[in-house]
């Protein structure tokens, strides 16, 4: 088969999955938020939690839709694995906990106060909603197909650069150095979803990754105004290059470098279980 046919298969499945996804989240959004609304009249912090678990179970249930109807297979990326899931998300809170450990004893970060608020239980949910909708987007479907139809090392780059360009959009963007940044975490994501084979296991990895930096009150990605509500308040004291700045420590050298070294100690871990050759990651076989 010709690349042009597989791209255009790819595009095609995609678009599809896409447009399954769109059914239930806007059915969600248009129909059964407001329902809820005018049953129940929630106030405004009980709307954003019922808006969000609600889209949880939209996007995980279109992108269930998908796979189950137009590849006929039990979606067994979404199985329930307690223990891979929790290992997955310690490993990821770890991974970003680490270098920043060593910004804070270097002096390039440091600790101001400590915060009181209790807005961190939904900030916390947010961050998981969105770590889950961009593993299921990214790595589910994008990185999947991709990996399928052109196999392991295009897979592994394509969909990264695409989660890297989407996040140029967001505030204090850090040049080319947050371009390298998006890649890495994009293909270190990628390889976490590989080694376990499991949508929940990526976005816990990812979710602890994310929720880690906004507990030390730093900016995530350039978003700033949750740092208030943390419960540690933090400033960045040396160059920006060191710290990340304004757009966060995942903009760091220091944490560039480090998310390098996972990346290639995962890479090897995935070539030595001749992950790179299964071109179907599926484990219901």
């Amino acid at each position: 088969m010709s690349a042009l046919k597989r791209g255009v298969e790819a595009a095609l499945l995609i678009g599809l999955a896409l447009v399954l996804i769109a059914i239930p989240v806007l059915g969600v959004r248009l129909a059964i938020i407001p329902a809820i609304d005018h049953l129940f009249n929630l106030d405004q912090a009980q709307q954003s939690f019922i808006r969000r678990l609600f889209m949880i179970f939209a996007f995980v249930g279109g992108y269930w839709i998908f796979v189950h109807f137009t590849e006929n297979r039990q979606v067994s990326e979404l199985s329930f694995q307690p223990v891979t899931i929790g290992i997955s998300g310690i490993l990821g809170a770890t991974a970003i906990a680490v270098p920043m450990v060593g910004l804070y004893v270097s002096g390039l970060l440091s600790v101001s106060g400590f915060g009181s608020s209790s807005a961190w239980a939904m900030i916390a949910l947010v961050i998981f909603a969105a770590a889950l909708l961009e593993e299921i987007l990214f790595r589910a479907l994008l990185f999947r197909i991709v990996f399928e139809k052109f196999g392991f090392w295009i897979a592994l780059i394509l969909p990264s650069l695409l989660f890297s360009v989407l996040h140029l959009f967001n505030d204090h963007w850090a040049g080319w150095y947050g371009i390298v940044s998006g890649v890495l975490l994009g293909v270190m994501w990628s390889l976490v979803y590989v080694l376990t084979q499991n949508v929940w296991a990526a976005a816990a990895n990812h979710a602890l990754w994310n929720f880690t930096i906004f507990a030390s009150g730093l900016p995530l990605t350039g978003q700033a105004d949750w740092r208030t509500a943390a419960p540690v308040q933090s400033d960045y004291e040396g160059a920006d290059l060191w710290t990340g700045g304004a757009s966060g420590p995942e903009e760091s050298i220091v944490v560039i470098v480090w998310v390098f070294g996972i990346v290639v100690a995962l890479i090897w871990l995935c070539l030595k279980r001749n992950l790179h050759l299964k071109k179907d990651i599926r484990v219901d076989d």
